[in-house]
């Protein structure tokens, strides 16, 4: 599972540089900057930059903020009326990219988060449920965990 956030992680650093080097590689950048490029450039800035920072240590609020500008990068065109067809679909593709690939990271986070959390209740005798430390080390409680997610292995006999 972690090993597809990664791949969600740089997938969106990859969606930021395309749409920040897009002005230039797809030849709608001028001379002089215009609205539209600096609207792909500075978008494409912060998605890659968002997801340069989730390549190296992912944080949850690293995840919405590129969601949040995923949105912007979709709703851009209408806001400061682009009619501009290759950038209205750069706009449109690049944000509907990140946007599902942030999201599938969200969604992966939680899944890991809730299925350790679920194991970890399990872990704890009745007793000790309710309290906030355990006196177990950390070999005992992952040889537990992988008993309880492999009862035939040698571990759980």
């Amino acid at each position: 599972m972690r090993q597809i956030g990664r791949y969600c992680d740089f997938a969106t650093l990859t969606i930021g540089a395309f749409l920040f080097m897009s002005p230039w590689v797809l030849g709608f950048g001028a001379p002089k900057p215009n609205l539209p490029t600096q609207i792909v450039s500075v978008l494409g800035a912060v998605i890659g930059v968002t997801g340069i920072a989730a390549v190296i240590a992912v944080e949850v609020w690293e995840l919405y903020i590129v969601i949040a500008f995923a949105i912007a990068s979709i709703a851009s065109p209408w806001l400061f009326g682009i009619t501009e067809h290759s950038v209205f679909l750069v706009l449109i593709l690049a944000g509907l990219s990140a946007l599902a690939t942030s999201g599938a990271h969200i969604l992966i986070v939680r899944r890991t988060h809730a299925t350790t959390d679920q194991l970890d209740s399990k872990l704890k005798p009745r007793d000790e449920r309710h309290r906030t430390s355990r006196g177990s080390s950390a070999r005992e409680s992952s040889a537990r965990r992988r008993a309880i997610l492999n009862p035939n292995s040698p571990a759980a006999q």
